[in-house]
């Protein structure tokens, strides 16, 4: 079972025992998160979209229910005088003008405002669970980096004695490898699964938080921040 591990974490473990590099950057802060969120999630764009869709209705609606002003030319003759008259003349509705369109139109944009809040509570909600996820398997990838680190001492202080002559047998010799490849492939699995909570995170957010990218002569993908 370790040997097939082994091979597809892609170690030969007949060469001997082979360091695992784990490198991510650190959980992004609450703060950092909220930022890229309303920065690039799409159900915030189209919902911000359509609010200002509703406000801009809202005016227009406004602005048509605003009470006409007629301009008009007149003529008038009094005892032989003759003389132009220029009457300006401001519409006074009985009744409230156009306040039905006005009142469904704010409606519009309240609902479209609610709409846009309850959305960015939902991901900021999810994307704190998501993150609380990711700083568990951030201290996972912490804990087993010591626990390989410990197991490569001790097997480098056996392989000392060993090699001075001391009374190690082969036996033991072989467990202190074990225990080393074992180590490292406990790294490499919580590193993998760090690297799923990062999926996990972006896909809450709805906007990468991080690039992938392969070094040159360097099979293992290493994480680099999008953004400082």
């Amino acid at each position: 079972r370790v040997h097939a591990g082994g091979a597809a974490q892609g170690f030969d473990l007949e060469a001997g025992v082979v360091p695992v590099s784990v490198s991510m950057p650190p959980a992004p802060t609450g703060p950092k998160i909220m930022q890229h969120v309303l920065r690039g999630h799409g159900d915030l764009d189209r919902l911000r979209a359509a609010f200002c869709v509703a406000e801009m209705r809202l005016r227009l609606v406004a602005m048509e229910a605003r009470p006409d002003l007629d301009i008009g030319l007149e003529f008038e003759r009094e005892d032989g005088a003759s003389r132009f008259a220029l009457p300006l003349g401001w519409e006074v509705p009985i009744w409230d003008r156009g306040q039905k369109p006005i009142a469904a139109a704010r409606a519009a944009r309240e609902h479209a405002r609610a709409a846009f809040d309850l959305r960015l509570r939902e991901i900021l909600g999810e994307a704190d669970v998501a993150r609380a996820q990711l700083l568990l398997r951030e201290q996972d990838v912490f804990v087993r980096k010591m626990q390989a680190g410990v197991a490569r001492e001790a097997l480098a202080a056996t392989e000392q004695v060993a090699a001075g002559g001391g009374g190690v047998d082969s036996l033991r010799l072989l467990e202190a490898r074990r225990a080393v490849r074992e180590g490292e492939l406990a790294l490499a699995k919580a590193g993998a699964a760090y690297q799923v909570a990062w999926m996990a995170l972006e896909r809450a957010c709805g906007v990468p938080l991080v690039r992938l990218h392969t070094i040159q002569n360097e099979p293992l993908r290493v994480f680099e921040e999008s953004a400082k």
